[in-house]
């Protein structure tokens, strides 16, 4: 069984590799990535952490940009997973399409997602199967929803959270791309209420909402995501009225969130190439985005933080411990009666792997179904959201045995 994993450089491709090594003994895993010196790197690290990791592991450059040249790199592998940028999703789609290459990502940020969806003909066609937004949040908390709405006969609200602690206290300590995060603090959030979609502001609405021990009660606010691309068709029949997605400022403190956000609002979140005078060359100009500048600004002060902590006898890599939980809380009618079911899903960090019970929690699930993907225990061509195609109690099974347990609650109201 051959897996690709384009992104493989990245954070969360590391972690999907490291559980697919771990988990699938006869996993031929290639790591795809126009970073190729990052990829050997990870590579590196996984031939010396997993047991007989170096004969299965392989690094390609790849370029999520370009079809044309992805396609072949992909070719014959019983799945890809895009773990790269979103933006990317649909370019690597296409490949995905041309190489008839079962296809898994994890999320589009609602309007990728909504581009996304309407290539189903497209795939089912090629008979290929796609499972699009298979992570964290977008991925679980679909599957969450569609075990919770197995459990009512009538829907009205499907309410979804995701929180997580300990949150770090300065911008330049992101616990997933930073790009993503920047997105989500200036786009507007999307909500569904009686039947039709509506944009919010940026943060709006907090509340306050308790999640299992050890993470407890933390404020939440609205944030633009997948979720809403699919659950609200997906339970149309069902009567929904409203759908939301709030999480605890990216995963920030407060008051690191309302730095990141000050400097996005002042501008810095811009991807508009800008004209700026190079003072190093009289008269000369560089052409640069303003999101760059600033993400480099945040890596040299999160470098600067590393040498404080080294010149104090401190190791800046320690590793601290992290929970988080995605959460799914639909209100409805069951057996005639109002009743609420929750459906919770915990994750907890790793020091023996050196990750955060976040990254777990967004990592794993796309290892899960790609691992299905290509066994062909999972074949239904076309594009699908999460809910549509995953067996909810498969999926938990799969993750309690790595220590992220789902539990539910169904409750008269």
């Amino acid at each position: 069984m051959r897996i690709t994993l384009l992104g493989g450089a990245g954070l969360m491709g590391r972690a999907t590799a490291r559980d697919l090594l771990e988990t699938q003994p006869d996993l031929e895993l290639v790591l795809a990535d126009i970073d190729v010196p990052g990829a050997e790197r990870v590579a590196d690290g996984l031939r010396r952490s997993v047991a007989g990791a170096a004969g299965r592991l392989t690094v390609v450059r790849a370029d999520a940009a370009d079809p044309a040249s992805l396609e072949p790199v992909i070719r014959g592998s019983g799945a890809i997973i895009n773990s790269a940028q979103y933006d990317f999703n649909l370019s690597v789609m296409t490949a995905a399409l041309a190489a008839r290459v079962p296809y898994v990502d994890l999320g589009g940020l609602f309007h990728v997602t909504r581009r996304q969806l309407p290539l189903g003909p497209d795939f089912e066609a090629a008979g290929v199967t796609a499972v699009i937004g298979m992570g964290s949040t977008p991925g679980v908390t679909n599957v969450q929803a569609r075990h919770a709405a197995e459990l009512l006969d009538r829907i009205d609200t499907i309410h979804i959270y995701n929180g997580n602690t300990p949150n770090p206290d300065t911008p330049s300590a992101w616990g997933y791309s930073i790009h993503t995060i920047l997105d989500e603090v200036t786009k507007r959030p999307v909500v569904f209420r009686d039947g039709a979609f509506s944009e919010l502001e940026p943060l709006a609405e907090p509340e306050r909402f308790t999640f299992v021990d050890p993470i407890g009660e933390l404020e939440v606010h609205h944030s633009l995501h997948s979720e809403l691309a699919s659950l609200p068709d997906a339970f149309a029949d069902r009567g929904v009225r409203e759908v939301f997605f709030k999480l605890n400022f990216f995963g920030y403190t407060p008051r690191a969130l309302r730095q990141l956000k000050g400097l996005a609002d002042a501008g810095f979140a811009s991807v508009e190439l800008m004209d700026i005078p190079d003072r190093s060359r009289p008269g000369a100009v560089a052409r640069v985005r303003p999101r760059d500048a600033l993400i480099a600004v945040l890596g040299r002060d999160a470098a600067a933080t590393a040498d404080a902590l080294r010149a104090r006898g401190e190791d800046p890599d320690r590793f601290v411990m992290d929970h988080e939980e995605v959460a799914v809380v639909m209100r409805g009618t069951r057996d005639g009666r109002r009743a609420t079911v929750r459906v919770d899903t915990v994750a907890h960090g790793r020091e023996d792997w050196g990750l955060a019970g976040g990254t777990l929690l967004t990592a794993t699930p796309p290892g899960i179904v790609a691992a299905w993907l290509a066994s062909g225990s999972l074949r239904r061509p076309g594009v699908h959201a999460p809910e549509a195609v995953i067996e909810p109690a498969a999926l938990f099974d799969e993750l309690a045995a790595r220590g992220m347990p789902t539990t539910t609650r169904v409750e008269a109201a």
